[in-house]
């Protein structure tokens, strides 16, 4: 995520939610990101996805779901 990135969260979200690739280096990214985002979004849920697992791999019925449950969560 560039800084540029970071701003236009910063700028537009008060709540996002990080759903990257189910692998190391989705796991990874997904902490540096939810990290650095902490820093300046009101809120921030991450989606830990099961190994091998694509967010675009996910049914629409799955990503539903996902997200719900980010939704409530603290």
């Amino acid at each position: 995520m560039s800084q540029a990135q970071e701003d236009l969260f910063a700028a537009h979200f008060g709540h996002v939610i990080v759903m990257l690739d189910g692998d190391e280096a989705g796991r990874v990214a997904a902490v540096d990101f939810t990290n650095r985002l902490r820093r300046v979004v009101y809120r921030v849920d991450a989606i830990e996805l099961p190994d091998g697992v694509q967010p675009d791999q996910l049914s629409g019925e799955e990503l539903r779901r996902l997200l719900g449950s980010a939704q409530v969560a603290n």
